[in-house]
């Protein structure tokens, strides 16, 4: 199942988060990094590959020019983290920030990619609290602490088993028909289990299964 723009705008949307590194703008739907311009000379090109790391390596020629084959170009010189397995990327040290094709090599994806201190990892991942505040949202209940595989189709499992839990694309789908549908007084209180926010949404906490809680927000 391919899963739909809109789908995944609900998705994105919902993980991402509201800062992230100079030049790496927060899509609700993307399919590519930020692109830098491109630039003619030899010395540039060069200069251009060691201005964009992933996964903490510089690009090499055969990465860049994946890049510019299926994407149109190179990303902004910065830092990013690539997912494979799912195809979410990030700003180093930041939240899923977009989505592009999952299956490149861009070197193994670092444990601490977006600085994560939330109990609970995707495909060696640790996720932000922020991740995890949209996920528990997207299921209606508290996220379980734990580690999980995340596929290009939206299915998550408990690593080293085949059996997927859950389905985040179905779960986005089905919270954006909620939302559609309207009622719920705000945000966290419709699509959550446990947990309390103001009127608008702007201070909170949400509470997990494993008896911890985090606050956004003060």
């Amino acid at each position: 199942m391919i899963p739909s723009k809109t789908t995944l705008s609900t998705l994105l949307t919902i993980l991402a988060a509201t800062t992230c590194c100079a030049g790496c703008a927060v899509d609700e739907y993307s399919t590519q990094m930020p692109q830098q311009a491109p630039q003619g000379t030899q010395e540039h090109q060069v200069r251009r590959l060691d201005s964009v790391h992933v996964n903490g390596q510089p690009l090499t020629q055969a990465r860049a020019q994946l890049l510019e084959t299926h994407y149109g170009g190179l990303p902004t010189a910065g830092s990013y983290w690539y997912d494979p397995m799912s195809g979410l990327y990030g700003g180093a040290g930041q939240p899923a920030a977009g989505l592009m094709a999952a299956g490149h090599d861009f070197g193994p994806l670092p444990e601490n990619a977006s600085s994560g201190q939330a109990p609970l990892w995707f495909n060696g991942r640790q996720l932000t609290w922020i991740e995890v505040q949209g996920i528990s949202a997207l299921l209606g209940m508290p996220a379980t602490a734990g580690r999980y595989w995340f596929d290009a189709q939206g299915n998550v499992g408990l690593e080293n088993t085949s059996q997927p839990l859950v389905n985040l694309y179905a779960a986005a789908q089905a919270n954006a028909s909620r939302g559609a549908t309207g009622g719920g007084d705000n945000f966290w209180r419709s699509y959550t289990g446990t947990g309390n926010s103001n009127a608008g949404n702007t201070e909170g906490y949400i509470s997990f299964s494993d008896g911890s809680s985090v606050t956004y927000g003060f």
